[in-house]
């Protein structure tokens, strides 16, 4: 475990710079609003063939970074039309009611950054075993990125 948080953390630090200053312009807030979970949601929502994911695709990635069962769309929906806007660099593109990065690469780096970053651990992001039983909305953050039905 301590190679991989290494190689984590290294990579997001490595990563180009046009990664982290888009990464950074979205998030960044200065009366300490914290939009990193929220962007985080949206890199793990599930998605279209062409990317696209709605609001309702983040309530769910939301609730398990941030342990809060009660996030619901209102709490998050202004992040979401911000992060399609130039004040926070338009990392998302809107298209009506769905929404998709702008970059499809920065839906990994925003996942290694919330590892990087302590927002989102290894054990979040794994899958549970088909062994183990698991209680009704307590899918992992992975298995919601990659959708149902999809091994890895």
């Amino acid at each position: 475990m301590p190679d991989l948080e290494y190689a984590i953390k290294e990579s997001v630090d490595n990563q180009l710079e046009t990664n982290f200053t888009a990464y950074k312009t979205a998030v960044e807030a200065p009366r300490g609003i914290n939009f990193k979970p929220v962007l985080l949601a949206c890199a793990l929502a599930s998605k279209d063939e062409h990317g696209f994911f709605y609001a309702k695709n983040v309530t769910q990635p939301l609730r398990l970074i941030t342990g809060n069962p009660n996030f619901a769309i209102p709490a998050f929906a202004r992040h979401l039309k911000q992060f399609s806007e130039t004040m926070r660099g338009r990392i998302l593109e809107r298209r009506g009611r769905q929404y998709r990065f702008v970059r499809p690469e920065m839906e990994p780096y925003v996942i290694l950054r919330g590892l990087s970053d302590g927002i989102i651990t290894e054990t979040q992001l794994s899958r549970p075993s088909k062994k183990a039983s698991t209680e009704p909305g307590q899918l992992s953050l992975l298995s919601a990125y990659v959708g149902p039905g999809i091994e890895i």
